[in-house]
């Protein structure tokens, strides 16, 4: 009986050997599937602004986001990885409720940047691991940036927009981004699961007033880790 209580004690999680639950470090693929938002933007109407009034919007509708990053642990806590990501943003236009009028458009024609459209990424990031052996947990700060291609336009102000058409296109932009993670260490070989909130500001176009409008963005999605 003694010795099935001390292999009890020995076999829980809590008490085992740091080393059993080490989370696994090299060479790696991440992937994320979650939800996106934006904060602040304009909610306006598509073309006929006679009747209607743009309004300012504290944040974008809840949208998918999903991501893949490769990357290399450089030592026990220092890591890095390249982010490709796509976040998608629902009725927040880039302006203000003063930006209404584009070059050559009629008053009760205004044409406005698009308030529905993708957010892809290209982010190099720096990554730092906070290990908690006994729960075998790990905490993973990380901060980067990169560029950031927008599609539909968000990048219209200097244009002489008449027709929705030409407010279609893309723009690249920078971006800065910080995140955290909640690494936990499966019992599967080389797989950790969790999960990642990350956000940035997305350094936008700057309107013929001179102002910029930047974006400011998070993502929240579950994750999973391999590591080769």
């Amino acid at each position: 009986m003694k010795r099935f209580l001390l292999s009890i004690v020995l076999l829980a999680p809590g008490m085992a050997q740091a080393s059993e639950f080490e989370i696994p470090r090299g060479w790696y693929l991440e992937s994320d599937l979650g939800a996106f938002m934006r904060f602040g933007g304009v909610k306006h109407c598509p073309l006929d602004c006679s009747t209607q009034v743009a309004a300012s919007v504290g944040n974008s509708a809840l949208q998918p986001f999903v991501g893949l990053a490769v990357g290399k642990d450089l030592t026990d806590n220092v890591g890095v990885q390249l982010l490709f990501g796509t976040g998608y943003v629902a009725g927040a236009a880039v302006g203000d409720e003063q930006f209404y009028t584009m070059p050559g458009t009629d008053p009760s024609q205004k044409i406005l940047p698009p308030q529905d459209y993708s957010l892809t990424f290209i982010n190099p990031q720096v990554t730092y691991l906070i290990l908690i052996e006994q729960l075998r947990l790990g905490l993973e700060v990380k901060a980067g940036g990169g560029l950031v291609i927008a599609q539909d336009a968000i990048d219209v102000s200097g244009k002489p927009v008449t027709t929705p058409t030409e407010a279609q296109g893309s723009s690249m932009h920078l971006n800065v981004s910080a995140g955290l993670s909640v690494k936990y260490l499966t019992l599967l070989t080389g797989f950790v699961v969790g999960a990642d909130v990350s956000g940035g500001l997305v350094l936008g176009p700057t309107m013929a007033s001179g102002a910029a409008h930047n974006i400011p963005y998070l993502s929240i999605s579950p994750a999973i880790k391999y590591v080769f």
